[in-house]
């Protein structure tokens, strides 16, 4: 019987901040499971249907649970963010790291559909980059948040980092007037490879030129609409 080695997926994450680099990687989900969570017990001791106290599991034995966080990574915040929301959809930001930065999109832009919403987008200081194609499902770690930012609404999507490099963090919150504390290492997103090979995440502390460099190849506007896919026919075209 022959057995074949898997290929393995190697994702390269890039950043010119050192602080990021030394102190905030990306890492594997597992590291970043909640601390609520850690606390609840194995089981309780609860009367069955005819009044005798029994084991009873908790959802500390949830597979499903468990399951998510031994797959993917998570890119955690990388500084301590507050900021302030008002019911006109306006919004004010303040991280402690003064080169970090958000912004967003105009609500014209979800047609008029999301009024009640206003958009925040955490722009990350990660470029990630793979060669093979590889899709990955990014999404919100619901579990860190669920009592901490119930507010949060970050919609999933799933991308590859070969044609396009950015990991900034898409959010949703309602408009009200609000103040939101974030603190530094905050899992902002959940990244799992959609492929059953190993994958794994290598850090690159570049200078400016390259980190640039990283964003300019593969986020370049070439169009007013549909930028990614025209990028990938031009790409294509300089293959044949």
């Amino acid at each position: 019987m022959i057995f074949l080695k898997k290929t393995k997926i190697t994702v390269d994450a890039f950043t010119n901040v050192t602080g990021v680099h030394e102190y905030f990687p990306i890492q594997r989900a597992n590291k970043f499971i909640p601390e609520w969570w850690k606390r609840i017990p194995g089981s309780l001791d609860l009367p069955n249907s005819v009044g005798i106290n029994v084991k009873t599991p908790t959802m500390k034995t949830c597979s499903g649970f468990i399951d998510l966080y031994n797959e993917g990574f998570i890119l955690p915040l990388w500084a301590d963010l507050v900021f302030e929301t008002k019911e006109t959809g306006e919004y004010a930001f303040q991280f402690s790291n003064p080169e970090s930065t958000m912004n967003s999109h105009m609500s014209k832009q979800f047609g008029n559909q999301l009024k009640d919403k206003i958009h925040l987008k955490i722009i990350s200081p990660w470029y990630l980059k793979e060669r093979s194609g590889v899709k990955f499902l990014l999404f919100q770690p619901v579990w860190n948040h669920l009592t901490s930012y119930p507010d949060f609404n970050m919609p999933p999507g799933v991308v590859d980092f070969k044609n396009q490099v950015v990991s900034n963090i898409n959010m949703f919150v309602p408009a009200k007037d609000a103040r939101y504390e974030v603190k530094n290492n905050t899992p902002l997103m959940h990244i799992i490879p959609l492929t059953d090979k190993k994958v794994e995440i290598k850090h690159h502390l570049v200078d400016d030129k390259e980190y640039n460099k990283l964003h300019d190849q593969l986020e370049y506007h070439s169009t007013f609409l549909g930028k990614m896919s025209n990028n990938k026919k031009l790409k294509k075209n300089l293959t044949i």
